[in-house]
Formats: structure tokens, sequence, C-alpha cells
């Protein structure tokens, strides 16, 4: 999986290039493509950075669960706030408010290690 996270990220920058260079802004289709892409791009890259370096020698590690879970709330985090920077909706109370519901999803889905009582 580590080897398709860049051209992933890279497929998601084209896309936002010739988006950007090709259609009318005004369209609310290549809007929204811009704002699906770039959510991609930025889920890619961070789960690519938050997976770790690939080791140098021996077998590849698979991408741990919680860099995937991760980039994922970090691509939808950015997704998000362009969406929401797209219709005018973007204030310091929804951009707060939007913040702490995903972290608190992050609270909730990270794993805590359990003491056993033996």
């Amino acid at each position: 999986m580590r080897n398709l996270l860049l051209p992933i990220a890279a497929l998601a920058a084209a896309a936002i290039a010739f988006t950007v260079v090709t259609r009318d802004p005004e369209d609310p289709r290549s809007v929204a493509f811009v704002v699906v892409s770039f959510a991609i791009l930025v889920g890619a890259v961070a789960i690519r950075i938050f997976g770790g370096p690939e080791p140098k020698r021996g077998r590849p590690r698979p991408v741990p669960l919680a860099a995937i879970r991760r980039g994922g709330l970090s691509g939808l985090v950015a997704g998000a706030f362009l969406f929401l920077r797209v219709i005018d909706g973007l204030t310091p109370l929804s951009g707060g408010l939007l913040l702490v519901a995903l972290l608190g999803a992050e609270y909730v889905l990270s794993p805590r290690r359990v003491r056993s009582r033996r």
C-alpha cells in the first residue's frame, strides 16, 4: 500500500491542476471535484507521513491502521474546511466545532490500553 500512496497523491494533484486550468470556476461540479481531489491528496500524504519510513531491509511492513485512520481524518478535515470556505460558511465558530468533532472522533476511535486486574 505504501507504493500506491504517492501515485494517488500525484494523480489528485494533477486532477486539481487540470480542473483549475480547463474548467469554469463557477461550475459546481468542478468546485466539488477540486474539493474531493484536495481531500484525497491531503489524506494520501498524511497516511504516508503517519505510516513512518519504509524498512531498509527485510520484508516491507504494512501501513499501521492508526496511520490510515489519522490520514483519513486529516483528509476529511481538509476537505470539510475547504468546502466550508467555498460556500462562505467558514467562521471561527464553525471551524472550531468541526475541529472539536473530529478530535473527539479521533479520541473515541483510538485504542486504549486496558490494565489487567490479575
